[in-house]
């Protein structure tokens, strides 16, 4: 991205900041004399008159925080796939270990098989070879 393409941006940003600003400033100076009766879940009295900029500032602070509940929720259930993703991962392992220990059981009984038969194939049996099988006395 070119240098001019990036300062024109950071400009308009600016701008825009700017803008809001003074916006801001505008609504809150022009609305510093009105008043209303608000109803806030039964918190406050309806007969009693509260400044415009009041309800304005609290309603910003409100939306500042329900934004961060919101972030932090987001953050919470990312969080929370990912250890389950890791926690499948984990028994995935688990599972894969417990398979080869398996096919590693399996393989040891079918070496001691052939290991056994290859015996019996070296060393045919004495009565086969004419020889008597030694008596115990």
């Amino acid at each position: 991205m070119s240098l001019a393409w990036k300062r024109f941006k950071l400009h308009v940003r600016g701008f825009v900041v700017a803008t809001v600003a003074v916006a801001t400033a505008l609504m809150l100076f022009m609305n510093g004399d009105h008043r209303v009766s608000l109803w806030c879940f039964g918190l406050t009295d309806p007969a009693r008159q509260i400044n415009v900029i009041w309800i304005v500032l609290g309603t910003a602070a409100a939306t500042l925080m329900v934004r961060e509940v919101v972030r932090i929720a987001w953050r919470l259930r990312k969080d929370f796939r990912e250890l389950q993703k890791l926690d499948e991962e984990a028994e995935a392992r688990l599972q894969q270990g417990r398979r080869a220990a398996e096919l590693d059981e399996r393989e040891r009984r079918l070496d001691q098989k052939l290991a056994v038969q290859a015996e019996k194939e070296v060393a045919p049996p004495a009565a086969a070879q004419g020889v008597d099988p030694p008596s115990e006395a």
